[in-house]
């Protein structure tokens, strides 16, 4: 917001009748010394921070920072505002003035010279210098910690998210052809930057890396513990699609986010904004990737040819070993577990068989569709058991010698 007073400017301010120091060791009397003066101040909760530029009489220019509280009753409010403490001032160029009063108040005689010497040439050249490259805005990339630490999560939940993220995004800036610059929404590419840049936090008894090292405080998405057979995904599609969308994105969050000091000009929004539209089909097919990888993972595509690839000894677990792991972790003894899988080897061997599952499973390694059948399975049993009445038993004739008890015992 902004305040114009004009010469000659009445008092607005408590302290513009008093000496105020200045940085260079001299003393500034705003109402003694100045002939025009120009406000800018924003309210905050606790008060209402100011910037005012003075133009002495000798053409020369001290700016003032200071803060006026907020009035214990508004509807008291006086003329003057009362701001006496926490005031710095220093004397300032003609162009730092120039700049603090362009696009916000009218030029003063003083700085008409300026205003002229502005060429549409040289505009332009200063456009073209405020549109930084993509990796300036590498700074801004928001800091997002997922709520889970990184040893509870599984890859393979977490592409679902960032595959409909992507898919959102791209139909995003599908929509942008129909609207001119300025009123296109970025929302969902925003969203596809937090679920790209998330990072997760290590809990150290549970770090699954080198043990010959100190933990992380935290992982990437590229660091986490990927599943088996997946290659093509973290060497090629998720670091390309990062690479294509990251530093663009970011730009255009500076714009949406109040936590920056600094935004993108409208031409940097304008850049990136290209960028992605020339981008899409390239997006869009890494994104259909993602989703086929997913399909893959999902109908035990990549578990079988894992199976069909691996050296012998260094076979994947299967299915029966897997199921045995889920369903000792439902709390099924060895016994009952041999009895769920209509199995009769070993105990022993079903205690290295729910190892194996294990370790597969908290490498982050998917699930084959068959291992639910084998869980859900009913249970097999031995030839059923009968229950008889003893009293109905016969147990032939007393062989003691004594005789026959003639009435049932109590």
């Amino acid at each position: 917001m902004k305040d114009e007073q004009r010469a000659l400017f009445e008092e607005m301010f408590s302290f513009e009748q008093s000496a105020i120091p200045l940085l260079d060791g001299t003393w500034f009397q705003p109402l003694r010394d100045s002939k025009q003066r120009w406000a800018i101040f924003e309210d905050k909760p606790i008060g209402t921070y100011y910037n005012a530029l003075y133009q002495m009489n000798d053409d020369q220019f001290v700016l003032l920072k200071f803060w006026a509280e907020r009035p214990r009753y508004p509807w008291r409010r006086k003329a003057i505002k009362q701001c006496d403490r926490d005031i710095s001032g220093e004397r300032v160029s003609s162009e730092t003035a120039f700049e603090f009063l362009r696009g916000e108040f009218e030029i003063p005689d003083a700085l008409q010279g300026m205003l002229l010497a502005t060429s549409p040439a040289e505009a332009t050249s200063e456009q073209l210098v405020l549109a930084r490259p993509f990796e300036f805005w590498m700074d801004n990339i928001p800091s997002s910690y997922a709520k889970n630490s990184a040893h509870e999560l599984r890859v393979v939940d977490l592409l679902p998210l960032i595959h409909q993220a992507a898919t959102r995004a791209v139909q995003e800036i599908r929509t942008w052809s129909k609207l001119p610059y300025g009123s296109r929404s970025h929302i969902k590419l925003i969203q596809l930057l937090f679920n790209l840049v998330q990072r997760y936090r290590v809990d150290p008894k549970n770090w699954w890396g080198d043990k010959k090292i100190v933990p992380p405080d935290s992982v990437d998405l590229l660091e986490l513990q990927w599943p088996a057979g997946v290659d093509a995904l973290t060497n090629n599609v998720i670091p390309e699609l990062r690479e294509l969308t990251i530093n663009a994105i970011t730009v255009l969050y500076s714009c949406s986010s109040v936590t920056h000091c600094e935004s993108a000009t409208d031409e940097e929004v304008q850049l990136a904004e290209e960028h992605l539209v020339y981008s899409l089909p390239k997006i869009e097919e890494l994104t259909v990737l993602i989703g086929v990888a997913i399909e893959e993972l999902e109908s035990g595509a990549v578990h079988k040819r894992l199976q069909e690839d691996a050296p012998k000894n260094c076979k994947p677990a299967n299915d029966v070993q897997l199921a045995a792991y889920l369903l000792c972790t439902m709390g099924l003894e060895i016994k009952e577990i041999k009895s769920k899988l209509s199995i009769t080897a070993h105990s022993g061997t079903v205690s290295r068989w729910i190892e194996i599952g294990r370790q597969w499973i908290a490498s982050g390694n998917p699930l084959p569709p068959s291992i639910q059948a084998l869980v859900n399975a009913p249970t097999t049993s031995a030839t059923p058991v009968h229950t008889v009445d003893p009293a109905q038993l016969d147990i032939g004739k007393r062989k003691d010698g004594r005789r026959n008890r003639s009435t049932p015992k109590d």
